[in-house]
């Protein structure tokens, strides 16, 4: 991608290279070397956070390991033991089916996270109030 001397460019096509690069587990030195970017480059792109490349580096890292998550689950919600097969079965329904009322979570907010406290009343609204007793 990069001849030697000219700068590498920071493109959105790029962004995509390097991401599906690190959901299949390549570090950065790994990245640099199959996009022929020199690692210093990428190295810096990353201290610098130039392009918000550290940012989208980072969000990519925890796309990976999501995903690596939701294929253990997958495994456990179809394994032949039935307690592990119930408790990952739980985990997911307690977790994606919140709406659905499968929630252990208990809100300390009102519904749809709206104040639990009303607000509070005005100088005209107290004296209102106060006039009533």
């Amino acid at each position: 991608m990069n001849q030697l001397g000219r700068p590498t460019e920071l493109s959105e096509e790029l962004f995509a290279e390097i991401r599906k690069l690190v959901l299949v587990n390549k570090n950065m030195k790994e990245t640099a070397e199959i996009l022929e970017i020199p690692y210093n480059t990428m190295s810096k792109w990353s201290s610098d956070n130039f392009g918000n490349f550290a940012d989208k580096w980072l969000v990519y890292e925890q796309e990976r390991k999501l995903q690596k998550a939701e294929g253990k689950i997958e495994a456990l919600i179809d394994s032949r033991d039935e307690k592990v097969s119930l408790q990952a079965s739980i985990f997911v329904a307690e977790t994606l089916g919140k709406e659905r009322g499968y929630s252990k979570r208990q809100e300390l907010t009102g519904r749809n996270s709206k104040d639990l406290i009303p607000e509070p009343l005005t100088e005209s609204e107290k004296i209102q109030l106060l006039a009533l007793l």
